[in-house]
């Protein structure tokens, strides 16, 4: 398996920045030192590609003596959608970049394509674009229960500042109806690794996970599928967003979301999700999308990849690589980032289920056939 992309230039533990413009851990988790990445930038963007002019990021851990309350906080995500950056600049810096050009990018655009700039404090969503072409779009609201999305926090203090909480999200089949959000929806989850205990699809331990000024942040890590029949059946290495059939594999992200209302009535408002997404994952992950664009009475019709509309989507996510493994500055990119807004309504966990990927595309042996970028 390849290495994990960071976020921010860390990877969840105390690595030393592979360069300047990256943050250490402790920037982000318990609050910036003198200096550091607070200088507002104006509203037309990033100018160059100094740290300073970079840096939107979480809000800061804060220290809190309340006692831990018992028991999971539950909730089912009621709307998901992409962001589009040419509307809102929602989202996180990344990589610790204001990109502008090839000298201030933390890496190569592959095969002399064009260099993706940042938003304003150098945040960061490239791949946007590939999740607007028309096999990959469509797909039913949410909150109509045909699939779902469950966010668990755990030993949490139930005050608005909470240095360390844990944080698990869970794909689900959804409700197959309607959310009611009245506190009584539950929902099936699935249990990534078929077999073993349960396993979310990502989650943040209570070092990387706290709550702050009200607000929820979770630097998240994915669930690596080494082995079992969703690796080995369909060329994945780890767990991913299934927004119904599309399946976006981060390999980080991070979480951050108000928590309003108690009760019944609790929910997550304002949410993103933003993080990196490795090229070759998300083409593996074409084979399993049915082609919403294909004739009603064709059957289901998969993006297979002998298919012009694998090509077409292929052509289109390798042309939107913006970041690298941050240990390697002279690479060429190979992650696009990728970021989503949120919001949801408490809920309850239900029977736990085995994932379940169907594709009708011709297999190599027991393969998927796929490619890669170049």
């Amino acid at each position: 398996m390849r290495k994990k992309i960071t976020l921010f230039g860390l990877s969840m533990v105390a690595l030393a920045p592979a360069c300047g413009a990256l943050f250490p851990l402790d920037g982000y988790a318990d609050g910036p030192s003198d200096g550091a990445v607070d200088a507002a930038i104006d509203a037309t963007g990033p100018t160059d590609g100094d740290a300073a002019a970079c840096g939107t990021k979480p809000p800061a851990r804060r220290p809190s003596t309340a006692a831990d309350v018992a028991g999971d906080v539950v909730f089912a995500i009621d709307a998901i959608e992409l962001v589009d950056p040419a509307i809102s600049s929602k989202g996180y810096d990344l990589d610790g970049r204001c990109t502008t050009d090839e000298r201030t990018s933390l890496c190569k655009p592959s095969d002399q394509r064009e260099v993706i700039r940042d938003l304003a404090g150098g945040v960061d969503n490239g791949g946007f674009p590939i999740f607007e072409l028309p096999s990959l779009r469509s797909r039913p609201p949410i909150a109509q229960g045909s699939y779902g999305l469950v966010v668990v926090v755990r030993k949490w203090n139930g005050t608005a500042d909470d240095p360390a909480v844990e944080v698990l999200v869970y794909n689900s089949p959804g409700t197959k109806a309607a959310l009611k959000k009245d506190g009584t929806d539950t929902l099936p989850i699935v249990n990534e690794v078929a077999g073993a205990s349960l396993v979310a699809a990502y989650r943040a331990d209570d070092s990387k996970a706290y709550v702050t000024g009200g607000t929820l942040v979770a630097y998240l890590d994915p669930e690596p599928l080494d082995s079992g029949p969703a690796y080995d059946d369909f060329n994945f290495n780890q767990t991913a967003i299934a927004l119904d059939k599309l399946r976006v594999p981060f390999w980080t992200a991070v979480l951050t979301a108000k928590i309003e209302g108690t009760g019944p009535a609790q929910r997550l408002t304002e949410g993103v999700l933003a993080g990196v997404v490795y090229g070759d994952e998300l083409l593996s992950s074409l084979p399993l999308v049915v082609d919403p664009s294909a004739p009603a009475d064709a059957g289901n019709s998969y993006i297979c990849a002998d298919s012009a509309k694998f090509r077409e989507a292929r052509d289109k996510i390798c042309g939107r690589l913006d970041i690298t493994d941050v240990d390697a500055v002279s690479d060429v990119c190979d992650h696009t980032s990728v970021v989503l807004s949120l919001s949801a309504v408490a809920a309850k966990i239900g029977a736990t289920v085995a994932p379940s990927y169907v594709s009708g595309c011709p297999r190599q042996g027991t393969q998927l056939p796929i490619e890669a970028c170049p």
